[in-house]
């Protein structure tokens, strides 16, 4: 979640060995794990040359300077409360990484990535070229919170050794992929409504760039193959991603150049025929949350917890049922909003496995996730830098 970064400096030019770090929490509850955003420029503007951050107890907080040229580190907040870091020059002890994500071609170009709650699949060309629709974000499931599984997940998914294969559909001891996509938008991809309000699904993305892979903060940029949206031809979509650690939902910045016409856009939530009424939603908070039971409700898979939450105005938030077959799904749950051309459309959206320690007891506890992960995207916490 994005921070709001102040500083107050003594003197302009003036470069300190040493300084605080304040990180204020207007709300009326905890805020846990939290990625904090200070611009660099500001840090450096206090401590010269290589630095660390220390909490009261004088122990090192780990920290990345992102590409965009931010400072993001964890926190915890309690309830309209403060927090004061320590930030002092000296060379940072290494991080374990608790973010990654890449390409794996050898799967059809699936394009995954993954924190410590959860691991997500957007499909590539090799799908596509394959004549496959796969239009969704794939929701992976995961139980561990103190390692990285993907790299384990697909190598094991090749073994040369067919006897020690593993399908990447099975839970091995740490989660893996039993969410049904299909041809739906799966657990939480945007896509535009055509004028009778059909959802114009956007296939797979034709070209990935890693921004950057953690070790706290994974950003990837998607671009689409060029399209025809109700008559302006050439419109490509873009897909700016960002996952960070300790939080269940990604950032999601979705642009479309070369439209011209404003159009309404939807992020949605496939809806399945294990569980139909499982949807819930708040039209004040902005969020729709579904509990998939995954695609064998007999096999112990558990449910996911899926949910999206648009900070933007949000025209209505609905249930649509699906215009054509797709495996088990009955509909969409579904925010529309309107896209005005050479705008961003920002929303965050994600999961979490039952089995996941950080999962909430049941459907409730997911839906207050949400509500306030709306009130934190509407009271960042405040960072201020000073002498």
């Amino acid at each position: 979640m994005k921070a709001i970064a102040l500083i107050s400096m003594a003197a302009i030019g003036m470069i300190c060995s040493a300084a605080t770090i304040k990180v204020e929490n207007p709300l009326d509850f905890e805020r846990a794990g939290e990625l904090a955003e200070v611009p660099l420029k500001n840090i450096k503007s206090q401590v010269k040359g290589d630095f660390v951050i220390l909490d009261k107890e004088n122990k090192e907080i780990p920290y990345q300077i992102t590409y965009d040229d931010l400072v993001v580190f964890p926190v915890t907040v309690e309830a309209k409360s403060s927090v004061t870091y320590t930030l002092k020059a000296g060379k940072p002890a290494p991080v374990k990484p608790v973010v990654h994500g890449r390409l794996f071609p050898e799967h059809k170009d699936n394009f995954s990535w993954e924190n410590n709650r959860a691991c997500f699949t957007a499909y590539g060309p090799a799908l596509q070229d394959r004549g496959e629709r796969g239009f969704g974000y794939d929701m992976w499931t995961k139980s561990v919170t103190d390692s990285l599984v993907l790299e384990l997940r697909y190598k094991a998914s090749v073994d040369p050794d067919k006897k020690k294969r593993q399908s990447l559909h099975k839970d091995y001891g740490n989660g893996g992929d039993p969410y049904i996509v299909a041809n739906t938008l799966g657990g939480g991809t945007a896509a535009l409504l055509d004028s009778n309000g059909e959802i114009i699904f956007p296939w797979c993305w034709k070209e990935q760039e890693v921004l950057q892979d953690g070790p706290l903060r994974f950003t990837v940029r998607l671009t689409y193959r060029p399209v025809t949206i109700e008559g302006e031809e050439g419109v490509v979509e873009s897909r700016l991603i960002t996952c960070d650690a300790n939080s269940c939902l990604n950032r999601t910045e979705v642009s479309y150049k070369g439209l011209t016409k404003p159009h309404r856009v939807a992020n949605g939530i496939v809806v399945h025929q294990q569980n139909p009424y499982a949807y819930s939603f708040d039209t004040a908070k902005q969020y729709i949350a579904y509990t998939d039971s995954t695609d064998n409700t007999k096999n112990g898979n558990g449910v996911i917890y899926i949910g999206a939450v648009v900070p933007e105005p949000v025209e209505t938030i609905c249930y649509k049922p699906v215009s054509e077959p797709a495996r088990d799904a009955l509909g969409h749950i579904l925010t529309v909003s309107e896209y005005t051309p050479g705008k961003d459309y920002v929303y965050y959206w994600g999961s979490i496995w039952e089995k996941n320690p950080y999962a909430p007891a049941n459907p409730a506890g997911w839906d207050l996730y949400l509500s306030q992960y709306s009130d934190c995207l509407k009271h960042p916490l405040k960072v201020t830098v000073k002498k």
